[in-house]
């Protein structure tokens, strides 16, 4: 393996790792909105972005967005795609 090929790796491992992280952490976020909620007898609406996801949606499907050539997005993709790097 070339030095360029292990470098390679390190960034996509990271750049997947924190995809991971932010996402647990927009989930555990929804999650204490929703406990919230209950507790203030509410019903719990979660905020949505403008493509209709939820941020830990927005996220998850994001995971395939990463590996894709940007001119091999669907109209969706590229969609979520601004939304993400605007977000992160």
């Amino acid at each position: 393996m070339e030095a360029s090929d292990y470098d390679d790796r390190k960034y996509w491992k990271e750049l997947l790792r924190r995809r991971v992280k932010f996402r647990w952490q927009a989930i555990e976020e929804e999650n204490n909105a929703m406990k919230q909620a209950k507790e203030g007898g509410e019903k719990y609406y979660p905020e949505t972005l403008s493509n209709r996801d939820t941020l830990s949606e927005l996220l998850a499907k994001s995971r395939y967005l990463i590996y894709t050539f940007e001119e091999d997005w669907m109209a969706n993709q590229a969609n979520r795609a601004v939304i993400l790097f605007e977000k992160y």
